[in-house]
């Protein structure tokens, strides 16, 4: 940015400007990608459960003549994971597809406006040549860190879960851990 400083102070703010600007669509891409990533998670827990169910009562399930019903269960909660996976992949790859679009139309702005600046005399061919390079590290590096910023936005519903479960088994191993104490001390 300070290069692009030197070189022309209006490419500067074009630069910086227009490279701000996959940070104003930041808010749409989190919400669809956590909207995909939270059916994403509910469909792979609905899954685990018709698994675990499964594995638990695979002699009532076989002895029972179940084996039909849970098999429609599994093929329909298997399906509904897949899709949620497709949403979410898609989900991601728009995002990043549409930031990286933005990238480069904004390496064209550049070219744009450093071309018109190089008409007016204000810039050569070899400085618009690096304004160029300094443009491409710059609108790459906040589309980058835009990326980033989506994908931990996105997730952080997920793990306050994760930590809840994990905060509620290690209070049920601490219970356990105090009845089997409990135990050995009588």
């Amino acid at each position: 940015a300070a290069m692009l400083f030197m070189l022309n102070r209006w490419l500067f703010l074009a630069g910086v400007a227009l490279s701000l600007l996959p940070v104003a669509t930041s808010n749409l891409f989190t919400n669809a990608t956590r909207k995909r990533k939270t059916q994403m998670s509910q469909a792979t827990e609905s899954y685990m459960n018709v698994l675990r169910e499964g594995i638990e009562g695979y002699e009532a399930i076989r002895m029972g003549g179940g084996q039909e019903p849970f098999t429609e269960r599994f093929r329909a909660a298997s399906a509904r994971k897949q899709r949620a996976y497709s949403a979410s992949a898609a989900a991601n790859q728009i995002s990043f597809t549409v930031l990286c679009s933005m990238s480069s139309l904004l390496n064209i702005a550049c070219m744009g406006i450093g071309g018109y600046l190089a008409v007016q005399g204000q810039l050569s061919a070899s400085m618009l040549f690096a304004a160029c390079s300094y443009f491409t590290g710059l609108s790459n590096g906040f589309t980058n860190m835009i990326e980033y910023v989506i994908n931990i936005r996105s997730t952080k519903n997920l793990a306050e879960k994760l930590d809840g479960h994990r905060a509620a088994g290690a209070a049920k191993a601490l219970a356990a851990d105090a009845e089997v104490a409990a135990e050995f001390n009588k």
